[in-house]
């Protein structure tokens, strides 16, 4: 249970690093690309076999990704959903 709370403290610590200090708005694809990046590598450093993800902005989900695996046995795919 303790990495679930490191990942989710680095995970949510990234996204909002990525957002501009300024007032402008954030070219949400990008950040939204470069957090895609990021997230998979840190899912295998912590050893978590999956992960689904998503970024919900003003109510709706912005995006969305499944990374490693839902079954690591069977070889399923994690899905976003």
């Amino acid at each position: 249970m303790r990495r679930a709370g490191i990942a989710s403290v680095v995970l949510t610590g990234a996204l909002i690093s990525a957002w501009p200090a300024s007032g402008q708005a954030p070219d949400l694809d990008r950040r939204l690309a470069l957090f895609a990046r990021y997230l998979d590598p840190l899912r295998t450093q912590l050893g978590i076999p999956g992960v689904s993800a998503a970024v919900v902005s003003g109510g709706m989900i912005v995006w969305e990704s499944g990374f490693g695996y839902a079954d690591v046995e069977q070889r399923i795919p994690a899905a976003a959903d």
